[in-house]
């Protein structure tokens, strides 16, 4: 697997009690308030077996095990290393959790493989207005929606986020697309705004 690096020991932030962040190399948009632009501008990644980076991650092994929580994919688009992720899931302990930040810019099958293995999807729809998508995002809502469908089955798994993004879409909006959300089946919704320096 190529990674940028992991964030170790953050509480709240990256799904349930304490996850370390494993920052995945590569993505197919190039979001105008790309968080990890520096990153992905320097090329700065390492390379490493799933075996090596569950012995890293063990290091807070106490954390995962006393909060319930475990590790965190994201990126970058971390689905784009899918084949890496099943591979860590078949190897880490059963109270380890596993999620997964997405903006599910990937085929379908990718989605169907981790189905049964990821125990929350963090799904980041940057908008559901495709030309405020494609200007912002530079990438295609109808992938992330087929996508976000197809994880329709296991929603009590999905969290999805729903920026408020300056110059591209206000809170009135987020707040509209939330309820398209919801009215889609998705019970779980994060409206956020994004800060930009």
């Amino acid at each position: 697997m190529r990674i940028h690096g992991i964030s170790r020991r953050r509480l709240g932030t990256d799904g349930r009690g304490v996850t370390d962040l494993v920052a995945m190399a590569g993505c197919p948009l190039a979001c105008t308030y790309c968080l990890n632009g520096r990153l992905l501008a320097e090329g700065s990644t390492i390379e490493i077996t799933a075996g090596d980076l569950l012995a890293s991650v063990m290091q807070e092994a106490c954390y995962f095990v006393g909060t319930g929580g475990g590790v965190t994919f994201g990126g970058g688009e971390p689905l784009l290393q899918g084949e890496g992720i099943k591979e860590f899931a078949a190897l880490r302990p059963e109270w380890m959790s596993l999620s997964i930040e997405t903006a599910l810019q990937v085929p379908q099958d990718v989605v169907d493989a981790l189905i049964p293995t990821v125990d929350l999807w963090i799904v980041d729809i940057k908008s559901l207005d495709q030309d405020v998508y494609r200007g912002y995002a530079h990438g295609s809502l109808s992938v992330a929606l087929r996508n976000l469908e197809a994880l329709m089955g296991v929603k009590e798994k999905v969290l999805v986020r729903v920026p408020i993004i300056p110059g591209y879409k206000d809170e009135q909006t987020a707040r509209a697309e939330a309820e398209a959300l919801v009215k889609m089946g998705f019970e779980r919704i994060d409206v956020f705004p994004y800060v930009v320096r």
